[in-house]
């Protein structure tokens, strides 16, 4: 019988950190072996029991250095993100790094590629299977529909949420440049005083409710316009996301990885 995967949740307490753990509870391939938090949140108490759910049986720890004892992989959901100290852990120690954090600073993606050379490390903004193929199309789309068409990005998400952009619509901007390479983002058109830009991505944002996470992307020509649309309709897509990528990320050679490469590469 193989021995499940072991898990250490890193942000177990946030929003996407309490999915997690929920999702674990259901499963008997994946343990989790170890929870970290900020100090001062519940420190030493069972992670479960802190975040409302069932005893995990498993105490939340602030300090990584002994909790990445026996551990195949990190799942990190922190905030802000903490890759700069957890990266050259992991890759001391051979452990399998997911990073679905967002914001990234420079000094985490420094650790992140350098910890590539010794572990698997993947980064995601968003770890549903939907989403990253509708990565794939908005790249086919941005190079088969070309100068004709202007590309604009809509993203909605719950009143909680505190990056804007999201990750995600920075993914699929960043997806629509690869297939076109042209285009240059555009966050800000408070001015008003000129005209769009023939290469230049709008990309806008809301907040409010509890959405789970809309991202539209625009291809609008003349007379015609297509539309590339995902909605999440339960933050639960992403945790079941985190450990299906987290599981796959683990049995991998050291090296850089995308969700992609989970997504194709699994089948």
């Amino acid at each position: 019988m193989t021995a499940p995967t072991r898990i250490a949740l890193v942000g177990a307490l946030g929003r996407m950190g309490r999915k997690v753990l929920s999702a674990l509870a259901e499963r008997t391939d994946l343990r989790l072996t170890a929870a970290l938090e900020r100090p001062g949140a519940s420190i030493g108490t069972d992670v479960g029991v802190a975040a409302g759910l069932v005893a995990m049986h498993v105490a939340l720890s602030d300090a990584p250095e002994t909790a990445l004892a026996e551990v195949d992989v990190v799942v990190d959901f922190s905030v802000p993100c903490c890759a700069a100290r957890l990266a050259p852990l992991c890759a001391q120690r051979s452990i399998a790094y997911l990073v679905a954090s967002t914001n990234l600073s420079a000094a985490d993606m420094t650790a992140v590629d350098e910890a590539a050379k010794k572990t698997p490390v993947l980064v995601a903004a968003n770890l549903s299977l939907g989403i990253n193929v509708v990565l794939a199309l908005v790249e086919q789309a941005a190079a088969q529909l070309g100068e004709d068409f202007d590309i604009e990005i809509f993203e909605m998400h719950h009143r909680r949420k505190k990056d804007a952009p999201s990750g995600t619509a920075l993914a699929l901007a960043q997806a629509a440049k690869t297939g076109r390479p042209s285009l240059a983002v555009s966050l800000d058109r408070k001015t008003g005083t000129r005209d769009r830009g023939a290469e230049e991505l709008g990309i806008a944002s809301a907040r409010g409710g509890d959405v789970s996470g809309d991202h539209t992307v625009f291809f609008l020509g003349a007379h015609e316009r297509v539309e590339i649309v995902h909605r999440a309709t339960d933050a639960d897509v992403f945790a079941q996301g985190a450990l299906r990528v987290a599981d796959w990320l683990r049995r991998q050679r050291a090296g850089r990885y995308s969700v992609r490469d989970a997504i194709t590469k699994a089948r």
